[in-house]
């Protein structure tokens, strides 16, 4: 009960937002701070210490915990694979089938357009090919006809061969003149050249044929088309998935005389999506794939969202000077939260330090009034400590400034690791959890006026 009554003084002041200045009142909250450990709550006030020359600091605790650098950009949300449905075809729309958000399947009829004109082209065109095939059936019974003839006059000219021999076997004997065998090798020539009269016959015949033929493949080949743009004037989906868009309205005319006009925009599966984020230059260097992503949409403030750089892209993007790298990030969005198009704001943890000491970047820059000044050494010794550059690049030497038990400051020197956004690793002997590290002056920042801690 003790402890709760303490706890419930100390929201008190809390919330009554008192900041410490004065001896006195700094005195009261170091009692305040000890009582908050001693009921295991947080101390609640910033001790603002003064030194011998009537500074007044702003402090912070040196915490252990877990740092992570990260890279901060921004991006757009996108479907991990989009199908632009067009129309290969010429009409008009009569049918819309599929609608925004509707969910489709391979081969799913989503349109029609009027299928009249191609109807018509394909009656035709089956005509067409009727009439080559009964021209080629025509041609073909001609070809048969004159090789029947050939075979007649083939007889013919047998005939007229042993006529002539029997004329000229007579005419030897007396029994018929030499007009006899004169007409029958008139005979002989007259059916030799009918002969000759009939294969060429049979030829054109066979060549009108391969004409025919061809004539009708190509009429077959037209019957093929105008069957294909009839099935064209059904609009199906190609893949499994969602209408995320459609732009076409019913009874519109499609032309696609030029280009095939865009009906609907079909995502795959939402159940995982596509982050593009933009890199700039100087961060590209430390992302890599496999990386953890944390980011943020505007349409869900406070809740976060988590993936993966899947793909870092080397193809540079310059706007005004500005040249940044895409990395993708595959996310889940098994919920259906996310929405093709969202802006997200990207933050990809490129290193993760657990169980390190770390303050804030602050107290690196932080540097007394007093430009030489002097720590106490474990020993007793007084040393004056050496100057180094305040930075937070990892593994530089710097010096803090811890507060110590007497109020005085207290010069340590650190070696600096992993920053992360405004804290940064520190290791060193000096340096523990819990310590008070200056973060700068009082001064400083602007003055706020509270009212006075008393009881």
């Amino acid at each position: 009960m003790k402890k709760f009554l303490v706890f419930l003084v100390l929201v008190a002041l809390a919330g009554a937002g008192v900041v410490v200045a004065a001896e006195r009142d700094q005195r009261v909250a170091v009692w305040v701070n000890r009582a908050a450990t001693w009921v295991g709550a947080k101390p609640p006030f910033e001790v603002k210490t003064n030194d011998a020359a009537g500074e007044r600091w702003r402090t912070a605790p040196v915490e252990r915990g877990t740092l992570q650098s990260a890279v901060l950009a921004t991006g757009t949300l996108q479907p991990v694979q989009t199908v632009q449905v067009s129309s290969q075809v010429s009409g008009q729309i009569v049918e819309l089938i599929a609608d925004f958000n509707s969910k489709v399947k391979p081969n799913d009829v989503i349109a029609r357009l009027d299928p009249t004109t191609f109807q018509g082209r394909l009656a035709s065109a089956e005509a067409d090919l009727a009439v080559a095939e009964a021209s080629i059936r025509s041609k073909q019974a001609t070809l048969a006809r004159a090789r029947s003839e050939l075979v007649r006059i083939d007889e013919a000219a047998r005939d007229s061969d042993r006529a002539l021999d029997r004329a000229r076997q007579l005419v030897k004997t007396g029994a018929v003149t030499e007009r006899s065998v004169e007409q029958a090798e008139v005979l002989k020539a007259q059916t030799y050249a009918q002969v000759v009269s009939s294969k060429a016959d049979i030829a054109l015949a066979e060549a009108e044929i391969r004409v025919a033929e061809a004539n009708v493949e190509q009429k077959r080949a037209a019957v093929r088309i105008a069957r294909t743009d009839l099935d064209r004037a059904t609009i199906r989906s190609p893949i499994d998935g969602i209408v995320i868009d459609r732009q076409v309205e019913l009874g519109q005319t499609v032309a696609a005389s030029l280009s095939a006009p865009t009906l609907f925009v079909i995502a795959a599966a939402l159940e995982e999506m596509q982050l593009e984020a933009s890199i700039d230059e100087a961060d590209i260097g430390r992302v890599r794939e496999g990386q953890q992503v944390a980011f943020t949409v505007d349409a869900y403030p406070g809740r976060g969202f988590e993936g993966r750089v899947s793909q870092v892209r080397r193809a540079p993007k310059s706007v005004q000077n500005v040249v940044t790298y895409t990395a993708v990030v595959t996310a889940d969005n098994s919920s259906g939260a996310l929405f093709p198009g969202m802006t997200a704001n990207v933050r990809l943890i490129v290193d993760t330090r657990k169980d390190v000491l770390r303050i804030p970047q602050a107290a690196l820059r932080f540097r007394p009034a007093q430009p030489a000044a002097e720590a106490q050494t474990q020993g007793g010794q007084v040393k004056r400590a050496r100057t180094v550059n305040a930075t937070a690049e990892e593994g530089r030497r710097a010096r803090i400034y811890l507060v110590g038990t007497d109020g005085a400051l207290k010069p340590v020197e650190v070696r600096v690791g992993l920053a992360a956004d405004t804290m940064v690793e520190v290791s060193g002997d000096g340096v523990k959890a819990d310590d008070r590290v200056v973060i700068g002056r009082l001064d400083d920042a602007p003055e706020r006026r509270r009212a006075p801690l008393g009881f």
